[in-house]
């Protein structure tokens, strides 16, 4: 991340200093609302004797060179290769109208000292032939002192050794240092006019912090969805895919803010960012219901390429470029789904596009076709728009589905009324028949009652009618055997 802000110290304007036989003058107008590098006028000499460092020392041998990396005068050829050591001197002198207290911004990829008239003023890393030995340093957000004596001809002289990082092997760079004097009002103030370059790196911390923050509530919220709803993975993948994210933000910071070196860091954070990226492509895959095909497959069996390839060649350029290849993968996807999901594919073509475009011109700026120095503060919200674009339209689809139940809901309410009015209808009816069927069968039983009672009165009558028919048949037997007698 340190090469990102070494692009944007490259851009700054080298302003004009007043010349007094190879001296470099340092007056109220070259500092007072800006940082100035320190690029004319320098001598350097490959080697290290402690006496370069004296104002005495005569070094009109030297070779003369004007650059703002020190140890590359010709912008090509690195004068200490990695591990080597070498000299730089340069006379300056303030004068009377610099009033406030005069200050240095260091950048470099190694270790060095820094004499004023062969004392030491600053000790940055540790500068020795051994390499074992070489402590790496870059205090590029730090402000050092310059106690420069105002009207005084003095001596400026570096002790550097190229400590650049051991990995990547190739490197644009190859061990730079470069030296920014401005006054301590400047270095103090939040203006990107008068404080470029830490006022740039402050609001690039600060994106990076907010970037940090919305990723930390994107996760949280569609972790707590995937823990309530664990049928709903998708929401498990762009979680995850959070985290990952969150990794990569907070590791710039922590990478921004350290002085060694921090190539672990970046290694870690770039696979990190890598990783996230397939993540929220694989959910827009699953988002816009488009098949995981061959292509989705050759990028996931490049990541292990492009983590070997972290180790030859700057992180900070094949992450893009990795992150690109993701991107045209979601286009495609999106354009492929637009009869499926035109609300999906609308809102990932747009978010993939807007990122398309700004990578596009950030490794641009990179490779040195264009230069734009805003392109660096937009960096943290450029991760942000696709997990954003992704939190919207699965916040959409949430919303869509809730009220697809409300409708759904409201139906089966409605259908539930109307079935309620049927079975109240119905149950009216029902009584109604029950009332006829109980007054038909209490009028049957009435019926069956007054015949019941009329069948037993007529078989008590019949009874009746045979006991007589028995008493009279008694009767008439001795009446007859009278009657008999009585003849006789």
């Amino acid at each position: 991340m340190k090469k990102l802000l070494y692009l944007v110290f490259i851009l700054w304007s080298s302003n004009i200093f007043g010349q007094t036989k190879g001296t470099t003058i340092i007056s109220d107008t070259t500092v007072n609302e800006t940082w100035t590098t320190l690029s004319k006028n320098w001598k350097y000499q490959k080697g290290d004797n402690p006496t370069w460092a004296n104002s005495t020392f005569n070094d009109s041998n030297w070779e003369v060179f004007s650059n703002w990396n020190l140890n590359m005068p010709d912008n090509k050829m690195a004068i200490a290769d990695r591990n080597e050591i070498a000299w730089f001197r340069k006379r300056i002198m303030a004068d009377s109208s610099v009033k406030d207290a005069l200050v240095l911004n260091i950048y470099q990829l190694g270790a060095s000292e820094i004499y004023l008239d062969g004392k030491l003023i600053h000790q940055l890393g540790s500068v020795n032939a051994n390499r074992d030995s070489v402590v790496f340093m870059n205090p590029f957000i730090q402000i050092l002192q310059l106690p420069i004596s105002i009207g005084k001809e003095q001596v400026l002289a570096i002790r550097y050794v190229n400590a650049q990082y051991k990995f990547p092997i190739s490197t644009a760079t190859n061990g730079a240092i470069r030296l920014a004097v401005s006054t301590l009002s400047n270095a103090n103030s939040a203006d990107i006019v008068k404080n470029k370059s830490l006022a740039i790196t402050q609001k690039i911390i600060a994106n990076y912090h907010i970037a940090t923050g919305l990723a930390i509530l994107m996760f949280i919220i569609f972790l707590s969805f995937y823990l309530f709803f664990p049928s709903e993975k998708i929401n498990g993948y762009f979680s995850l895919s959070n985290f990952l994210l969150i990794c990569f933000t907070y590791g710039v910071i922590v990478a921004i803010s350290t002085t060694g070196d921090d190539f672990w860091i970046r290694f870690f954070i770039d696979n990190c960012i890598i990783v996230s990226f397939l993540l929220a492509l694989y959910c827009g895959y699953c988002i816009l219901e488009h098949k995981i095909d061959t292509l989705f497959k050759i990028s996931v069996f490049l990541l292990p390429i492009a983590v070997i390839l972290f180790f030859f060649y700057d992180p900070n350029v094949i992450a893009p470029i990795s992150g690109i290849i993701v991107l045209l993968l979601f286009l495609r996807v999106a354009v492929n789904s637009w009869k499926k999901n035109s609300t999906g594919s609308l809102i990932f073509l747009i978010s993939n596009g807007i990122l398309f475009t700004y990578w596009t011109f950030y490794l641009l700026d990179i490779f040195g076709l264009i230069q734009n120095n805003y392109l660096y503060q937009l960096i943290p919200f450029a991760f942000m728009i696709n997990p954003i674009a992704l939190s919207i339209y699965l916040g959409y689809a949430f919303g869509k589905r809730s009220q697809d139940l409300r409708l759904n809901l409201e139906k089966v309410q409605q259908l539930s009324k109307d079935k309620e009015q049927i079975l109240s209808k119905q149950n009216e009816t029902l009584e109604q028949q029950v009332k006829e069927r109980t007054a038909s069968l209490n009028e049957s039983l009435n019926n069956l009652k007054s015949t019941q009672s009329q069948l037993i009165q007529s078989e008590k009558m019949a009874s009746l009618g045979e006991l007589t028919a028995g008493i009279a048949h008694e009767i008439q037997n001795p009446l007859n055997f009278v009657n008999n007698f009585s003849e006789v």
